[in-house]
Order: structure tokens, then C-alpha cells, then sequence
């Protein structure tokens, strides 16, 4: 369980890459992640899209424990092979 939930936080964004990305896009952000339990359902990411926009998503998978935390790291490896430059609207 520890182990699984190193893999979740590490699946966050790193507070570097947050900096960086408010840098470089003139944006201020702030994360706090606290599950209710070991585990969670809960999973956000951001990603530039383009120069001028940054692209974000923010998923709360029902239930808590392993079968959540299973669903975003299921979901993490879809959204990692999918090629975000060619997002245009947040709908796509």
C-alpha cells in the first residue's frame, strides 16, 4: 500500500514542474492532495499544449482505496500516449 501510494503522488505534478510551468505561462497555482484513505481516486495533471496555452485535467474516480487509485493509474498511461499538441478546444 505505501508503495502504491508513492506512485500516486508521484503521479502529481512535481512542485518544480508547477513553478516552471507558472513561470513560463504567467499563471499562479497551488495543489494540495490529501486522500480520504490510503488510496484515492483522485488524480490531476497539467500539460502545455502550445507557447501560449497549458492544458489541465482533474479526475475524482467513485470509491476509495484500490480500486480507485487502479482507475487513475489506468487512466494516467491512456492520457501519456495521447498526443496533447493536437488539442484545440477543451472539448477534444
Amino acid at each position: 500500500m505505501k508503495s502504491a501510494r508513492r506512485m500516486q503522488i508521484d503521479m502529481l505534478p512535481h512542485p518544480d514542474n508547477i513553478a516552471e510551468t507558472c513561470n513560463k505561462f504567467n499563471v499562479q497555482l497551488a495543489q494540495y492532495f490529501e486522500p480520504s484513505s490510503a488510496l484515492g481516486g483522485d488524480y490531476w495533471q497539467m500539460f502545455p499544449i502550445r507557447n501560449n496555452l497549458l492544458g489541465f485535467y482533474l479526475c475524482d474516480f467513485s470509491g476509495h482505496g484500490v480500486a480507485a487509485a487502479l482507475n487513475t493509474f489506468r487512466l494516467h498511461g491512456i492520457i501519456a500516449q495521447m498526443n496533447k499538441k493536437e488539442i484545440t478546444a477543451p472539448a477534444a
